[in-house]
């Protein structure tokens, strides 16, 4: 009995300490871009899976740009930004208004070669694109045993960030356990309150405002990294522009950190209020990616009833019953429990199988 309680003790105690925190792996991947002086390389966070022939398997994006460090230039492009996102009559933070724009304003550096390497052996490369970014496809053989619990393997870009940047180029590449359970989660009005239903509210709040996580969020996410070893993948229509601010926003919150899925977008391109728009075929194409690269776990859907989450996961679900073992849907403001809308998106699943709520707390897990 006494060796029982004491091994009960340590799988807790290690659960307490490690599994709400990077866990590294001592596999080196290395990678190296050919840049200038002042130019950056920023490599989002992404997963690793293992297949049935032991070759582990990666999806690398990473993003080569400069900063705009003239203050003149800067001065005036954030002036213009403002203009153009429509919030010249609303009362701003300056500061929070500058920091989140920067990485609109940034020279992408397009036909950059970015290469991968595993124990200085070159696995891909690629050069990057208009958007300076480039989407790299890379495989090697595990030398690990197969993790209990997701952990992040030891990575290298060369070159660093400078000092005054927000990249952390440390924990990108994360180890997916084959079987075990792992969380898609959306961002907007399920994480973070953005209020997407008014164009206004959702503009000041990314643009203007502190951040501000919906309550109990954090607790719950990191209650099933503790509890029960998930993996996150933040899936969202929010632009690649906005993932550093993001991530900072989990990190200070203490959310766990996982993949990121985010949205491309340039200004040039497509109108401001398209940045966040939420098309259906997008985020399902992602969502059924992760699944497929990673065939023997369960997952749990977690969104919130603002645009599409809740057809998209339905969705899901109906095609891939047996992956599937959770919906969790955050009502917005204004959304009942008792609308018509939810009865029919989920008609034909278990009931038992998606709960919608107010509170975190209130959930049956």
């Amino acid at each position: 009995m006494i060796r029982t309680i004491q091994q009960a003790f340590l799988v807790t105690l290690i659960a307490t300490l490690f599994l709400g925190q990077p866990i590294k792996a001592e596999v080196t991947i290395e990678i190296k871009a050919d840049l200038g002086k002042d130019e950056t390389l920023r490599v989002f966070p992404t997963y690793a899976s293992i297949n049935s022939k032991n070759i582990v398997t990666a999806k690398i994006r990473a993003w080569a740009y400069e900063m705009e460090h003239h203050s003149h230039v800067r001065k005036a492009a954030i002036s213009a930004l403002k203009n153009l996102f429509g919030l010249s009559s609303i009362v701003l933070d300056e500061k929070i208004f500058a920091l989140r724009v920067q990485y609109f304003l940034v020279d992408n550096e397009r036909n950059k070669t970015v290469t991968v390497f595993h124990r200085n052996n070159e696995l891909k490369k690629g050069d990057t694109d208009a958007s300076g970014q480039v989407v790299l496809d890379i495989q090697w053989a595990n030398t690990l045993k197969q993790p209990k619990h997701p952990l992040w393997i030891k990575t290298k870009v060369t070159p660093s960030p400078p000092a005054h940047e927000t990249s952390s180029n440390e924990d990108v590449i994360q180890l997916i356990p084959a079987q075990g359970r792992s969380v898609i989660s959306d961002i907007d009005d399920t994480i973070k309150l953005t209020g997407a239903l008014s164009k206004s509210e959702l503009l000041e709040r990314t643009f203007g405002k502190p951040f501000e996580e919906v309550a109990e969020m954090s607790d719950l996410y990191r209650k099933l990294a503790n509890e029960q070893g998930a993996s996150f993948h933040y899936v969202s229509s929010s632009p690649w522009q906005l993932q550093p601010e993001i991530q900072s926003f989990l990190t200070t919150k203490k959310f766990p950190l996982g993949s990121f899925h985010l949205k491309s977008f340039r200004l040039k391109d497509s109108h401001v209020l398209n940045m966040f728009s939420d098309p259906v075929p997008y985020k399902t194409e992602i969502i059924e990616s992760i699944l497929s690269d990673l065939p023997c776990r369960d997952f749990f859907l977690i969104g919130d009833s603002g645009e599409k989450d809740p057809e998209i996961y339905a969705d899901i679900a109906k095609r891939f019953p047996n992956r599937i073992s959770a919906i969790f849907i955050r009502l917005v403001p204004t959304h009942k429990m008792d609308d018509p809308r939810f009865k029919a998106v989920f008609s034909g699943i278990e009931k038992t199988k998606w709960q919608l709520f107010e509170k975190a707390s209130a959930l049956q897990i």
